[in-house]
């Protein structure tokens, strides 16, 4: 059996964020595992009440456990975040080294240049 979302024929949203592309992939198969593990206690030998109270108890358990992975995903993503603004910087600054480098070696080859055409090396 397929969890994607779309082969699920999960429809619930209420909780989706969109902090993340997968987390509603997630969500889904969650709230899939959840209504099947409801189907089990519905057809079970217990009492109405005790199914009740199993019900609840995965309910509870399903949104704590909703909860933990939107939190996860929320912490990976800023991770990601902080992670591309220090990649930004240490591009910035290669793009800074490149730079002098290249000017050295252009201030290099103009010394060069000079001392062959004068014979003398100019520093």
């Amino acid at each position: 059996m397929s969890l994607h979302p779309h082969s699920s024929g999960c429809k619930d949203s209420s909780s989706w964020t969109s902090c993340h592309v997968h987390w509603p992939s997630f969500r889904c198969c969650l709230s899939v595992m959840a209504n099947g593990h409801d189907n089990l206690v519905s057809r079970s030998r217990f009492s109405a009440a005790d199914q009740a109270l199993f019900k609840k108890l995965l309910a509870e358990q399903t949104e704590m456990l909703c909860m933990e992975f939107q939190t996860g995903f929320t912490n990976i993503n800023n991770s990601l975040a902080t992670t591309n603004t220090m990649l930004a910087n240490i591009q910035s600054l290669l793009a800074d080294i490149n730079h002098t480098v290249t000017g050295v070696m252009n201030r290099l080859s103009t010394l060069e240049t000079a001392k062959g055409v004068t014979g003398v090396l100019i520093e």
